[in-house]
C-alpha cells in the first residue's frame, strides 16, 4: 500500500468518526449530513471509476463491467442527493438497505477469498457487523435514539476498519524475471 493510500484511509476513517459524532450530537439533521457524505462519496467514486474506464478499462477484457459499476455508483449517488427532501423514515430505510447490501457483499467477498485461501476474517467480520446493524435498525425502527446510536456505531466500526487497514503491513509480491 502506498503512502498516499495510507493517508487516504486514515482521512476516510477520521471523516467517518466525525460523521458518527455529528449523527449523535445533531439528531435532527444528523441523518441528512450522513446521507450527504454518502452521496458525495458515491458520486466521487463513481466519477473516478468512470474516468478509469475511459482511460484504462476500455481496453481490458470485460472492461464494460467497470463501466456498469460506475453508472450504478453514479445513480446511487444522485439518488442519495435527492433524499434530503424526504422524511427521516425514508432516509433510515435507505441507510438500512445500504448497510444490508454492503454487509452481504462483504460476506460474499470473504467467502470467495476463503475459497482461494486468502485472508478473509476481516471482511467477514465487517460484513457480519454491517448486516447486524441493518437487522438491529429494522427491529428498533420506531425508537429513533436507538437507531441513531446503532448507525453511529456502524460508522465507528467502518472508521476503525479503515484506520486499522492503513497501519496493517501488506506483503509485497515480486515476480522474478526469467
Amino acid at each position: 500500500m502506498t503512502l498516499i493510500k495510507r493517508f487516504q484511509k486514515i482521512f476516510t476513517g477520521l471523516l467517518l468518526l466525525a460523521a458518527a459524532y455529528i449523527l449523535v450530537s445533531e439528531r435532527q439533521y444528523g441523518y441528512l449530513l450522513v446521507v450527504a457524505v454518502l452521496a458525495i462519496s458515491l458520486l466521487v467514486y463513481g466519477l473516478k471509476t468512470l474516468l478509469y474506464y475511459f482511460t484504462m478499462a476500455i481496453h481490458m477484457v470485460d472492461g464494460r463491467i467497470i463501466l456498469y459499476e460506475s453508472i450504478i455508483l453514479l445513480d446511487l449517488g444522485l439518488f442519495s442527493v435527492g433524499l434530503s427532501t424526504l422524511p427521516k423514515t425514508v432516509v433510515i430505510i435507505y441507510l438500512v438497505v445500504y448497510y444490508l447490501f454492503f454487509g452481504g457483499i462483504q460476506i460474499y467477498n470473504a467467502l470467495c477469498a476463503k475459497k482461494i485461501q486468502a485472508p478473509y476474517i476481516g471482511k467477514l467480520i465487517h460484513g457480519i457487523i454491517s448486516s447486524a446493524i441493518a437487522v438491529i435498525c429494522v427491529i428498533f425502527y420506531k425508537d429513533e435514539a436507538i437507531v441513531t446510536y446503532v448507525f453511529a456505531f456502524g460508522l465507528c466500526c467502518s472508521a476503525a476498519a479503515n484506520i486499522i487497514s492503513a497501519f496493517k503491513k501488506h506483503a509485497a509480491e515480486y515476480i522474478p524475471s526469467v
